[in-house]
């Protein structure tokens, strides 16, 4: 939206001088503005176009320096409802949540944790949100390819591409790379005509799910994008990933230009996330 340039250093096209066309402005997923990033958004705001801030408050704020979003907020006064705040400003908390039915142990223990209270914990009465405890993480990693492989796709008739496991960290027996490992083992395994490649300390297999973890502009593939492998060819040194969201997009990497951006993605890093053994499911 705002042309940047990554050849150019952190520079955008679109700026005071050549602003922005419409009427109104949605920024969307605005907790993860930084200060940096909102500076030059506004820069190419022109007067009269509205401005809409769209985002979570509560959740974690942007990698770079700033809370622009919650500083927005506590600048205006916090709302009860919609409030006009100054000239032509105002603002909604949005507080009926449609994701989940009523009556999910999802939401009651994310407004409980926002209020400081510990959250509801009883797998016998609920049907969204379950703990297991562990104190030995090697006994957490294997519960987690268990619930994985077994006892999420038995209660809940979800396959398993539809289950995503997150871990706070990427070290240990059950952090990222542990868990990708496992998971891989027991998800995709070596067999007869899956070809496979070692690429420094990581195995990647034909059928392996992958994510983008670097923006690639040349690519048109970006931080978060998810996909499978869907070719590798040993001869040619070619890998090709088929993303989830463009099925006809298969961006393909030489092996050493394509280890590190993509690793396995059976397990994400999630900063406050729970710990691997409390697996809400």
């Amino acid at each position: 939206m705002l042309e940047f340039k990554p050849g150019e250093g952190f520079t955008f096209q679109r700026n005071e001088d050549n602003p922005l066309e419409g009427d109104l402005l949605i920024v969307d997923e605005a907790s993860m503005l930084d200060i940096v990033l909102t500076n030059n958004l506004l820069k190419a705001v022109p007067s009269g176009m509205h401005v809409l801030f769209v985002g979570d408050a509560d959740q974690l704020p942007s990698v770079g320096p700033g809370n622009v979003l919650r500083d927005i907020i506590e600048a205006c006064g916090e709302p009860s409802g919609a409030t006009a705040i100054g000239k032509g400003a105002a603002v909604v908390r949005l507080e009926t949540i449609f994701r989940q039915a009523a009556g999910s142990y999802i939401i009651e223990n994310a407004h409980r944790i926002n209020r400081g209270e510990l959250p509801l914990l009883d797998n016998k009465t609920t049907n969204d949100f379950f703990i297991f405890k562990s104190d030995d993480p090697e006994q957490a990693a294997r519960l987690c390819v268990e619930l994985v492989t077994e006892r999420i796709p038995r209660r809940f008739g979800l396959a398993q591409d539809d289950i995503q496991v997150l871990s706070p960290m990427h070290r240990g027996a059950a952090g990222v790379s542990a868990l990708n490992a496992a998971l891989q083992a027991a998800l995709n395994p070596p067999a007869n005509g899956r070809p496979e490649k070692n690429i420094g300390n990581r195995v990647y297999r034909l059928g392996d799910r992958v994510m983008q973890i670097r923006n690639n502009y040349d690519k048109d593939v970006y931080n978060g994008d998810m996909g499978r492998i869907t070719e590798l060819d040993l001869e040619m040194h070619r890998i090709a990933v088929t993303l989830m969201a463009v099925l006809s997009s298969m961006p393909s990497w030489s092996w050493t230009s394509w280890c590190m951006p993509m690793p396995s993605a059976y397990t994400r890093a999630r900063a406050a996330s729970s710990p691997p053994w409390s697996c809400p499911c």
